[in-house]
């Protein structure tokens, strides 16, 4: 189909960038020296500086353009995944408890950022990807027909454990201690996923758009942490992410995606 063409064709293209990103920066490595280097790097800071005024942290500002990027396209990270769910008819593949932890730990970091007053650009997307995830979720439960009273209490829960962090009514030193919780959740949230595709050799459903997106935002954002977030445990956080996505990311790149409702349709007719 043409989907799985296109798709295809990102992996392969990603591939082919990877490859060429090697050669070049061994081609570089073996016609400039170490010294011609930092002079071109340097001349380059220079230039910049003279258009936007020596007084002007470029870093920041690097930091603030990359931070709202990553918002902007929070919102389309998860609609690959969505929409690969609803074109094929299947969730094969998904963990329902992976996206269930992240949703927590997503919660858990736009609260604590938010009541202590960080810049939106360093935090906004948490927002976003939580209502997408919510989405995803429902999906999930709804193909494999799991909608029930059980499924409803567990909305209910959520929302409220929600409205109870961002409201503030949760007093600093719980909120200090949920953010620290983050690390090891958010790693949790990825390994059921990672060990299932592992156990399988196939990604199922998962989206490669998404997965690349969230590896790329995540690369962005420990750069915007170092840059505007004076918080150990958040940069921590992002970190262990990175790991993590990127091993998710390899995964999409090397396992094939499991086939659709309807090519599954057509093969036992």
């Amino acid at each position: 189909s043409s989907g799985i063409n296109a798709e295809y064709g990102v992996k392969r293209g990603s591939f082919l960038i990877i490859s060429f990103a090697f050669q070049t920066t061994e081609l570089n490595h073996q016609q400039h020296s170490p010294s011609n280097n930092i002079i071109h790097s340097t001349s380059t800071m220079e230039a910049v500086k003279e258009i936007v005024g020596k007084d002007v942290d470029l870093g920041l500002v690097i930091s603030k353009i990359l931070g709202y990027a990553i918002i902007v396209g929070s919102f389309i990270v998860k609609v690959p995944q969505i929409v690969k769910i609803l074109n094929n008819r299947s969730v094969a593949g998904l963990s329902a408890v992976s996206l269930i932890i992240e949703l927590i730990g997503f919660t858990n970091s736009f609260s604590y950022s938010y009541l202590k007053g960080f810049p939106v650009s360093t935090y906004g997307e948490n927002l976003t990807i939580a209502v997408q995830n919510m989405i995803i979720l429902y999906l999930i439960f709804s193909y494999r027909k799991a909608i029930n009273g059980k499924f409803f209490l567990g909305i209910a829960l959520y929302l409220a454990y929600a409205f109870a962090l961002v409201s503030g009514k949760v007093p600093f030193s719980v909120m200090d201690l949920l953010q620290i919780i983050n690390v090891p959740l958010f790693s949790i949230s990825k390994i059921p996923q990672i060990f299932s595709n592992f156990k399988a050799h196939n990604v199922g459903q998962l989206a490669f758009l998404t997965i690349l997106m969230t590896f790329g935002g995540n690369c962005a954002r420990v750069f915007t942490t170092l840059k505007e977030v004076d918080s150990p445990v958040i940069l921590i956080g992002f970190l262990v992410g990175l790991v993590l996505n990127g091993i998710l990311f390899l995964q999409v790149l090397l396992y094939p995606g499991a086939p659709s409702l309807a090519t599954k349709t057509i093969k036992t007719r």
